[in-house]
């Protein structure tokens, strides 16, 4: 199986549409953006269900990468609480991921993890401690990182949903109906009240997931398979 992954970022459009508005298409991918700006991110978490993925034999890798990553001033993703879900030789797997600026190991993968799982992501950073966790409420297991030397990280925003294949140098996504997201907050506040934009993913010719709007109490949405 890969080993956690860890990617370098784009920068993201600014200006998002209003919700319920066509959301801009994002090679980043599919998910809600949120700008803390000089205040950076203290605190950032979703619960969303790990996907039944299935593979294409046309492509040897495919791969979708649902959690919360946040992001320096320029769009490097320098931290991130996910779940792989990807695709080698035709063959599917799914594993948690935490990588941690300062942490010891900076990245770990010890969750055994199953589609169908609900994970709780979450992200917390404060003036003595960074933490990663992993928390999986179907086996009540959890993997985790803290980091409590390191200053924390000049961080200028989160992505919360799903980062696609492309940032890994992968161009396909592998095939599943959709991952719901809720009870996504930003340092402590609901995610439509942070302003967030919006985007689904994209590759050069064609979307591969989309993501809907707000649902429930403007803290949950869903990101949903189109296109190989």
């Amino acid at each position: 199986m890969a080993a956690a992954l860890t990617l370098a970022g784009l920068t993201f459009v600014t200006g998002a549409p209003p919700v319920g508005a066509a959301s801009p298409k994002s090679m980043f991918g599919a998910g809600f953006q949120v700008i803390t700006g000089g205040g950076g991110v203290s605190s950032a978490s979703a619960q969303f269900t790990v996907p039944d993925i299935s593979c294409h034999a046309l492509h040897d890798v495919e791969a979708i990468y649902p959690g919360v990553w946040v992001l320096d001033g320029v769009g490097t993703v320098k931290q991130e609480v996910d779940i792989n879900a990807y695709c080698v030789d035709n063959v599917a797997h799914v594993s948690d991921a935490i990588c941690i600026v300062g942490g010891t190991p900076g990245c770990v993968s010890n969750l055994s993890v199953s589609p169908g799982d609900r994970i709780i992501a979450s992200f917390s950073e404060s003036a003595v401690a960074t933490q990663g966790e992993i928390y999986d409420l179907t086996t009540n297991l959890s993997d985790q990182i803290t980091n409590g030397t390191a200053a924390p990280t000049p961080d200028a925003s989160v992505f919360i949903g799903d980062i696609g294949p492309h940032l890994a140098g992968y161009t396909h996504v592998p095939t599943f109906t959709s991952i719901p997201f809720s009870k996504v907050q930003v340092n402590g506040r609901y995610l439509f009240q942070n302003s967030p934009e919006f985007f689904s993913l994209r590759t050069a010719s064609a979307v591969q997931v989309r993501i809907s709007s707000y649902r429930q109490d403007g803290d949950a949405f869903v990101t949903s398979y189109q296109h190989y």
